[in-house]
């Protein structure tokens, strides 16, 4: 603090600006006065000349001048006083990239209603549909200025713009901030590019490490397809190994380079279907199913001809349901097994008919479990042994009995309908080289039982009946 009694011979204005001192904080935008001890009882500072010496000393804006007169009339010394407040500035945004589609490549196992954990349904797959929104480009929000105690501009940060870039089947909006699919698939980023592949790869096998496969594009695996997965596809799926048990459908063709080894479960579904061998399988191609070696012990409904020409070209087993035909080297064994030969039946009719047949038995197996369990409950109500948990167990199965009862009827109804469609006929052939007995052949309207080997065979069914002939 400056000694008074020195300063008799200094001139006012420089005294009091000894006994009056300023402080910056906050990077200038805060300005502080403090004034010394018994300055306000030597010289009796106003408003104005408290004012001009914190200008001197660098505060020049944002003062708020009521509080000199609450400093004066306190006589408020030896303390710092809050008195001048700046402008911060207002920092800015950075453009960015608004993704519409997943960009990290975590995958969560599906949980169903009941906190069920599928491992097979990895949510690998992120699927693109065309016209889809992927990516919007949020341009960058620029800062304010602001000002300091000191009368200085306060620059904001500078903010920074990315560019949004497309590739192979994306277009962008007419104010090119939006980018969208312009075909199905999944979409890939390959050099900050987003791009939409209508294929999707798999390197290996279709198994645990890729997890069931749902995809609106065409599928490729270049391994095989492990048993109990699944690969759904809109387009075509290729497999240039074997498959298992596995089920594999697709909204067009299914190619299968090595076999299929069904196991009585595996099941391939498509518009056209071309395998190796099909052992112990099921196939539903609604138009030509071609196998390059032979069937075994199978089940084959197709909307066209089943080829079965080179190799073995054996059938041999099983059950084979061809509207327009077959053709084959060999139907039957030496062993005489039983194989069915169905021909000229509509195939749509008959396929939904075996699906139905599937779903009655699944409904039947549910209706015949709930209402066991609904008559052991009934049991223990009875005997007032029912808790509320075992209560709202009681009412799902009386419910679930009740849906089970209701698909059934309209399976029933549906089943009649279709039977009637399925008496139609339609031109069909059935060639062979040579057919072993324990075959056995079935048109709309009759059949044939082979009893003796016959080399070679031809038949011929119009409007529903067998003309028999040699090829």
């Amino acid at each position: 603090m400056a000694d008074i009694e020195d300063e008799k011979d200094i001139p006012r204005e420089n005294a009091l600006k000894r006994h009056i001192a300023v402080d910056f904080r906050d990077n200038d935008l805060k300005g502080y006065i403090r004034i010394d001890a018994s300055t306000f009882l030597q010289y009796r500072p106003s408003a104005e000349e408290i004012k001009a010496i914190i200008n001197s000393k660098g505060i020049k804006y944002g003062i708020d001048e009521s509080i000199f007169e609450n400093v004066i009339s306190k006589k408020i010394e030896e303390q710092w006083v809050e008195i001048a407040w700046g402008k911060p500035a207002v920092e800015g945004k950075d453009g960015y990239i608004d993704y519409k589609f997943r960009i990290d490549s975590e995958t969560m196992p599906k949980v169903d209603e009941h906190g069920r954990v599928n491992l097979k349904e990895l949510h690998k797959i992120e699927n693109i549909v065309k016209d889809q929104l992927l990516a919007v480009h949020i341009p960058p929000v620029y800062g304010r200025t602001g000002i300091s105690v000191k009368r200085l501009t306060i620059h904001p940060s500078r903010v920074a713009d990315v560019k949004l870039l497309g590739g192979t089947n994306t277009y962008f909006s007419q104010d090119g901030n939006e980018l969208y699919a312009s075909c199905d698939g999944m979409v890939v980023i390959r050099k900050n590019r987003i791009e939409v592949d209508p294929v999707y790869i798999v390197s290996g096998d279709v198994g645990s490490a890729t997890g069931n496969i749902h995809f609106v594009g065409s599928v490729i695996v270049q391994g095989s397809v492990l048993d109990g997965y699944i690969i759904k596809a809109n387009e075509e799926i290729v497999i240039n190994g074997a498959v298992g048990a596995a089920n594999i459908e697709s909204g067009k063709s299914v190619t299968i380079k090595g076999g299929f080894n069904g196991k009585e479960k595996g099941i391939i579904t498509a518009e056209k279907v071309e395998v190796l061998f099909v052992n112990q399988g099921i196939v539903y191609s609604k138009e030509d199913c071609i196998v390059h070696d032979s069937i075994m012990h199978s089940e084959i409904y197709t909307g066209g001809f089943l080829k079965v020409e080179e190799g073995k070209g054996a059938i041999i087993g099983g059950k084979i349901t061809a509207t327009k035909g077959v053709v084959a080297n060999v139907i039957g064994a030496e062993a005489y097994p039983r194989t069915v030969i169905e021909c000229g039946l509509p195939y749509e009719a008959f396929a939904r008919f075996m699906q139905l047949e599937k779903e009655f038995i699944k409904n039947r197996r549910s209706y015949i479990e709930s209402d066991k369990n609904i008559n052991i409950l009934e049991s223990q109500k009875k005997e007032g042994k029912l808790d509320e948990e075992k209560l709202k167990l009681y009412d799902a199965l009386i419910a679930l009995r009740k849906k089970s009862i209701g698909e059934i009827l309209a399976i029933i109804i549906e089943t009649r309908l279709l039977s009637f469609k399925i008496n139609e006929s339609y031109a069909s052939v059935i060639s062979a080289k040579k057919i072993y007995p324990g075959t056995e052949f079935y048109s709309p309207k009759n059949s044939i039982k082979i009893s003796t080997e016959q080399s070679p065979f031809f038949i011929k069914i119009i409007d529903g009946a067998f003309v028999v002939g040699s090829g």
